[in-house]
Protein backbone atom coordinates (compact mmCIF):
# COMPACT_ATOMS: atom_id res chain seq x y z
CA UNK A 1 0.00 0.00 0.00
CA UNK A 2 1.33 3.47 -0.84
CA UNK A 3 1.16 6.17 1.92
CA UNK A 4 0.27 9.87 0.83
CA UNK A 5 3.28 12.34 1.73
CA UNK A 6 2.25 14.92 4.00
CA UNK A 7 4.31 17.97 3.84
CA UNK A 8 4.05 20.52 6.29
CA UNK A 9 3.81 24.21 4.88
CA UNK A 10 7.36 24.86 6.12
CA UNK A 11 8.87 22.31 3.74
CA UNK A 12 7.23 22.81 0.78
CA UNK A 13 9.27 25.73 0.15
CA UNK A 14 12.71 24.81 1.18
CA UNK A 15 12.07 21.82 -1.35
CA UNK A 16 10.70 23.78 -4.12
CA UNK A 17 14.16 26.39 -3.15
CA UNK A 18 16.46 22.80 -4.01
CA UNK A 19 14.76 21.66 -6.73
CA UNK A 20 14.57 25.44 -8.54
CA UNK A 21 18.20 25.67 -7.70
CA UNK A 22 19.60 21.93 -8.82
CA UNK A 23 17.79 22.41 -11.96
CA UNK A 24 19.48 25.97 -12.31
CA UNK A 25 22.97 23.96 -11.71
CA UNK A 26 22.33 21.62 -14.46
CA UNK A 27 21.34 24.19 -17.06
CA UNK A 28 24.41 26.25 -16.27
CA UNK A 29 26.71 23.84 -16.17
CA UNK A 30 25.48 22.48 -19.34
CA UNK A 31 25.24 26.24 -21.29
CA UNK A 32 29.49 26.20 -20.39
CA UNK A 33 29.85 22.72 -22.03
CA UNK A 34 31.97 22.94 -25.47
CA UNK A 35 31.59 20.47 -28.53
CA UNK A 36 34.13 18.71 -27.35
CA UNK A 37 32.84 18.22 -23.95
CA UNK A 38 29.35 16.71 -24.98
CA UNK A 39 31.56 14.48 -27.53
CA UNK A 40 33.66 13.29 -24.90
CA UNK A 41 33.19 9.54 -24.02
CA UNK A 42 31.53 8.74 -20.93
CA UNK A 43 32.66 4.47 -20.33
CA UNK A 44 30.17 4.64 -17.61
CA UNK A 45 27.51 4.94 -19.33
CA UNK A 46 28.41 2.35 -21.68
CA UNK A 47 31.24 1.72 -24.40
CA UNK A 48 29.84 4.02 -27.04
CA UNK A 49 28.34 6.87 -24.86
CA UNK A 50 29.60 10.27 -24.55
CA UNK A 51 28.54 13.28 -22.36
CA UNK A 52 25.52 14.65 -25.54
CA UNK A 53 24.20 11.27 -24.65
CA UNK A 54 23.76 12.01 -20.92
CA UNK A 55 22.56 15.57 -21.80
CA UNK A 56 20.23 14.14 -23.72
CA UNK A 57 18.41 11.82 -20.67
CA UNK A 58 18.53 14.38 -17.97
CA UNK A 59 16.49 16.83 -20.60
CA UNK A 60 14.20 14.23 -21.51
CA UNK A 61 13.83 13.86 -17.71
CA UNK A 62 13.58 17.39 -16.69
CA UNK A 63 10.80 17.66 -19.37
CA UNK A 64 9.21 14.35 -17.34
CA UNK A 65 9.78 16.63 -13.99
CA UNK A 66 7.76 19.70 -15.67
CA UNK A 67 4.68 18.05 -16.27
CA UNK A 68 4.53 15.95 -13.40
CA UNK A 69 4.56 19.25 -11.51
CA UNK A 70 2.35 21.04 -14.10
CA UNK A 71 -0.33 17.98 -13.46
CA UNK A 72 0.13 18.35 -9.46
CA UNK A 73 -0.03 22.04 -9.45
CA UNK A 74 -3.36 22.03 -12.30
CA UNK A 75 -5.18 19.41 -9.99
CA UNK A 76 -4.29 21.96 -6.76
CA UNK A 77 -5.86 24.66 -8.37
CA UNK A 78 -2.47 26.84 -9.42
CA UNK A 79 -2.39 27.74 -12.91
CA UNK A 80 1.73 26.92 -14.47
CA UNK A 81 3.12 30.94 -15.03
CA UNK A 82 3.10 30.66 -18.59
CA UNK A 83 -0.53 29.60 -18.85
CA UNK A 84 -1.07 32.93 -17.15
CA UNK A 85 0.85 34.86 -18.88
CA UNK A 86 -1.02 33.46 -22.40
CA UNK A 87 -4.45 34.09 -20.57
CA UNK A 88 -3.88 37.76 -19.64
CA UNK A 89 -2.43 38.64 -22.93
CA UNK A 90 -5.69 36.91 -24.62
CA UNK A 91 -7.59 39.06 -22.39
CA UNK A 92 -5.86 42.01 -23.41
CA UNK A 93 -6.24 41.58 -26.79
CA UNK A 94 -9.88 41.00 -26.30
CA UNK A 95 -10.41 44.07 -24.25
CA UNK A 96 -8.46 46.15 -26.98
CA UNK A 97 -11.04 45.00 -29.49
CA UNK A 98 -13.43 45.67 -27.49
CA UNK A 99 -12.31 49.69 -26.91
Amino acid sequence: MILPIRWSNSAIPFLARHVYQSFEYVHAFVAQMTNADFAKLEPKFGPEANAGDIIYIIVTDDHEHLGQSVAYARVNGIVPPWTAAAMKAKADKQQKKQQ
